[in-house]
């Protein structure tokens, strides 16, 4: 067991806060229950103010990895502390709180609604919720592409959807703005829980909107809009909130059926979502005629760096139908992105290989799980990593793989050693030598150089594998 001897202090307490929030929203729901018994009524303000206290768990929630990510903290145990906080804030209390409404809304006037169909409709919300958020810390670390969609409907959204309902109907004023009777909102709970549920574990995908609407520059057009958006949200937040969660909810259905129509996709997916279409499978599936030149970067910052990469070297060697050629030194450089962690070891080799790139993926990919490599943490330590950076000539671009390297030109890990045994490589779209590339990228400032070179035995030539010819550098 590894021990814990360091906690991100100030990330961990915005989470607790999250997690605060949703208990006491729990307890206020609880109180709710127990005003019945001395008044004959559920204590309405009781509930309004939980569900409020879920929106702000939501808030702390969207503030703990901005923070973590800000002071350079992201960790493995932030990640688990999120999802745990999730689960009470995003999962049992929306779930209790849309309960209690369908078993005690007899008060104002509808009908009641038995406890076990009530906790039939609410539990798989709370259970769907678990699922997911165990789904998505699987699926978390995903070093070669930054995720701006999500597979299945977050469980912030959906518990946003759920409460948001609830605090119009329980909002007297807010529910006079209504084109109809309050009492219908009840109802909507009904099918809403496990609709919401099904979606949450589904595989539809929904984008991350606070990312799309804040990122990057934009035109003054879209921060007035933006502006607008904060002001009707000032003057009607229950309103606002339930009409965004909808359009968001069902953006998801949306956008499948307009892809499904139109034949093409309009947003992009999710790295840890591979459903590729035909096309892209048959791109990837395509085997080359004879041995085809390919370009690997390998990568370590945990354990033995050196001996690992020698591992995964020898371990690639042993396919059938790769050969190992030109080996570069070792290149020791500081970690970029994710937690604080070990300088990582990087080198680049030469193969030729027979297999189509979908088939060298998933062999590269078997060997880093035989050396123990988990994906735990987006950026996090690694026992090895193995890119494919350039295969022969080709050009593929699916969600799974992507060739050339996308960030290939910008990245002094890979390009210092590529260009040391492949400097007069052409890169297939821009025509460059791998030479050029690295000398322009640095009389830039774009590379960030590597703080150490090491020779080892494996160094340029493989030797002792007469079967096995060198492969030859193309221009």
């Amino acid at each position: 067991m590894r021990p814990l001897r360091t906690v991100a202090v100030l990330p961990t307490l915005i989470t607790l806060g999250n997690g605060f929030c949703g208990f006491l929203a729990v307890s206020k729901i609880a109180d709710a229950l127990a005003a019945e018994a001395d008044s004959g009524a559920v204590d309405t303000q009781k509930l309004l103010t939980a569900g409020y206290l879920i929106f702000l768990a939501m808030v702390f929630d969207a503030f703990d990895g901005f923070v973590a990510r800000l002071t350079k903290t992201s960790t493995d145990f932030g990640g688990q502390l999120d999802s745990l906080c999730d689960a009470v804030s995003f999962g049992l209390a929306p779930a209790f709180l849309a309960k209690v409404l369908m078993e005690h809304g007899n008060s104002e006037g509808i009908r009641e609604i038995h406890p076990k169909l009530a906790l039939l409709l609410t539990a798989p919300f709370v259970l769907c919720a678990i699922l997911r958020l165990a789904r998505f810390n699987v699926q978390l670390e995903h070093e070669d592409e930054a995720h701006d969609a999500f597979q299945g409907l977050p469980t912030p959204a959906a518990a946003g959807m759920l409460v948001a309902l609830c605090l119009l109907f329980l909002d007297a004023e807010v529910a006079r703005l209504l084109p109809f009777d309050s009492k219908f909102l009840v109802y909507a709970l009904m099918p809403l829980c496990p609709a919401l549920a099904f979606l949450m574990v589904g595989k539809l995908h929904y984008v991350h909107f606070v990312s799309k609407l804040t990122r990057g520059r934009r035109s003054m057009q879209h921060l007035v809009g933006l502006i607008g958006l904060v002001v009707v949200f000032a003057f009607y937040p229950e309103l606002f909130l339930a009409v965004g969660l909808a359009v968001y909810t069902l953006s998801g259905p949306v956008l499948a059926v307009a892809e499904k129509a139109s034949g093409r996709r309009l947003m992009d997916r999710p790295p840890e979502d591979f459903e590729l279409s035909p096309e892209e499978e048959a791109l990837l599936d395509l085997d080359p005629e004879g041995w085809e030149l390919a370009y690997l970067g390998l990568g370590s910052n945990v354990g033995n760096r050196a001996a690992l990469i020698r591992r995964a070297i020898e371990m690639i060697e042993q396919e059938p139908e790769v050969r190992v050629g030109t080996v570069s030194d070792f290149f020791e450089t500081r970690s970029l992105g994710g937690p604080p962690q070990r300088n990582f070891l990087n080198a680049v080799i030469a193969i030729e290989t027979t297999l189509s790139p979908g088939a060298l993926l998933d062999r590269l990919q078997e060997v880093e799980a035989l050396l123990g490599r988990r994906r735990l943490v987006r950026w996090g330590p690694r026992t090895v990593d193995i890119d494919i950076l350039l295969y022969g000539e080709r050009v593929v671009e699916t969600p799974r793989l992507v060739v050339p390297h996308p960030r290939l030109g910008e990245r002094g890990f890979v390009l210092e050693p590529l260009s040391e045994i492949a400097p007069d490589l052409a890169h297939p779209l821009t025509g460059q030598t791998i030479g050029e590339m690295y000398q322009e990228a640095r009389d830039a400032g774009r590379l960030e150089e590597s703080l150490r070179r090491i020779r080892h035995e494996l160094s340029l030539t493989r030797t002792g594998h007469p079967s096995r010819s060198e492969p030859k550098r193309t221009p």
